[in-house]
């Protein structure tokens, strides 16, 4: 299941672009009527497909998005943790090495999290500082805690190498790390990308930021790369260069 269902592109793409129902109803010649029914979830190929030029969306990967379903093998090596939040919940991310744990966010409630990973010592990587995904940092006992924006070059521990990429838009500062050393390449993006959509940005200059960012350093990884975000499913860069209506 998706962290975004069509509304919700919609609905971020609107805010995004700051445009009101009104001024969008003046460009597409769709009724505002119309446009509040698509919010609320009412589905429309021939409103959405005149709205989506005015919006930036993909008018094909829109219309297609409730029937996207990413699918993405997990990387041996690699835990997902979902915690209480919203619909589907917060991701935390665990990749075990030789001697220690690399966990990234934590969650809402980090029990599991927790027992899992206390056999050795731990790293902490945090993508941003929204409330769900740092509130049990003092419960997650780490020998460091990499704040977003403070890892500032490739970072080597063991076998794995992290690679900080700056994604600014949804939140300041953003900070998606890549991990290179798993059976597979591993992208952890917090809340700048998800499975078919973006964080939510409240300015046109942070939506257009947050765009600009997510192309030029999360889609031009390796399109076998596995991308974990903060919320929902786990999905690869050329699933989403394919299918996210927001590029």
């Amino acid at each position: 299941m998706l962290e975004d269902h069509f509304e919700d592109v919609l609905s971020k793409a609107i805010l995004g672009s700051h445009f009101t129902t009104e001024r969008l109803s003046e460009l597409s010649g769709i009724s505002e009527s119309k446009i509040h029914s698509l919010l609320s979830g009412e589905f429309d190929t021939d409103a959405m497909c005149n709205l989506a030029p005015h919006l930036g969306l993909d008018p094909q990967k829109w219309i297609q998005l409730p029937q996207y379903s990413p699918t993405s093998q997990c990387p041996e090596r690699l835990r997902v943790f979902t915690s209480p939040f919203g619909e589907l919940g917060v991701n935390s991310y665990a990749v075990e090495t030789a001697e220690s744990w690399l966990i990234f966010d934590t969650g809402t409630e980090a029990r599991e999290l927790v027992g899992a990973t206390q056999d050795k010592p731990r790293q902490l990587f945090i993508t941003h500082n929204h409330p769900d995904h740092i509130s049990c940092i003092d419960a997650i006992r780490s020998q460091h805690c990499y704040r977003p924006g403070e890892l500032e070059r490739p970072l080597a521990i063991e076998d794995i190498t992290i690679t900080p990429l700056a994604v600014p838009g949804h939140a300041y500062p953003a900070t998606a790390y890549c991990i290179e050393g798993l059976s597979l390449p591993l992208c952890v993006v917090g809340d700048s990308l998800f499975a078919g959509s973006m964080g939510r940005c409240q300015t046109p200059e942070s939506f257009l930021e947050a765009k600009l960012a997510i192309q030029r350093n999360l889609l031009t990884l390796p399109p076998e790369t596995v991308l974990c975000p903060g919320h929902g499913p786990l999905t690869t860069v050329e699933q989403e260069r394919e299918n996210n209506p927001f590029f």
